[in-house]
């Protein structure tokens, strides 16, 4: 008896041991399969949308290397470019300075002629009168004598004649 009593507690501990393993399965499909199967689910989207997000950001983080090398090399030309109009200015500058320095000379000289000239004709105006008279004073006293006159007037139409009797045409 003990065998049979043994044989069937044996066999109702596996039927209780699968009733209870049915129950367990038969709760962990109604209940917590679908739960555990939409946090897989979305464990999958998650990786998924990371996975997607990584790829974006690695294209950005390519575009952003392509950019930067691009602005670099735009960077580069553009101080090229600024070092040349900074000499074309420089250049441009120094040309100025020397026309205006030559300009300056121009205009000194020029006020130097001008102020020459103004001390000419001022020294005309001023002396000219003077050497007018004193020519005029010496002149009266040279001719003064009637006898001088005669002679010079003599020496003047004998200078003419021999003027006029010239036959190659030139006149002194």
């Amino acid at each position: 008896m003990i065998e049979t009593e043994l044989i069937i507690a044996v066999l109702f501990r596996l039927i209780n041991a699968a009733i209870l393993f049915g129950l367990g399965y038969y709760i962990f499909r109604r209940y917590l399969s679908a739960g555990l199967h939409e946090k897989y689910n979305d464990y999958k989207k998650q990786l998924r949308s990371l996975k997607t997000e990584t790829r974006t950001l690695e294209k950005d983080r390519e575009h952003l290397i392509e950019a930067t090398k691009r602005d670099a090399l735009l960077c580069t030309q553009l101080k090229k470019r600024i070092a040349v109009w900074k000499r074309v200015v420089h250049t441009d500058q120094e040309e100025r300075e020397a026309r205006y320095a030559e300009y300056l000379d121009a205009m000194r000289a020029r006020s130097a002629e001008q102020e020459k000239h103004l001390t000419i004709a001022v020294a005309r105006k001023e002396v000219a009168p003077l050497v007018l008279a004193q020519l005029q004073a010496a002149l009266a006293k040279k001719f003064a004598d009637q006898k001088a006159q005669h002679t010079y007037l003599k020496k003047m139409a004998a200078n003419l004649t021999i003027d006029n009797g010239r036959t190659d045409g030139s006149t002194s």
